[in-house]
């Protein structure tokens, strides 16, 4: 048994709301540099997304 055997992969399921933060990682950490704007970029939607009143 191989180190990535384990790694098979499985389905992904994303609410929108979980896929809207995965994709602003990726698109913040794509240039390789992650500056102090971007964070707080991050932590505002991060405020949103755990907002109850918003669907």
């Amino acid at each position: 048994m191989g180190i990535f055997d384990k790694l098979t992969g499985k389905p992904a399921t994303l609410t929108p709301k979980s896929a809207l933060v995965l994709s602003a990682i990726t698109m913040i950490a794509a240039d390789g540099v992650i500056d102090e704007a971007e964070l707080v970029t991050l932590q505002r939607l991060s405020v949103v997304i755990r907002n109850p009143l918003i669907p």
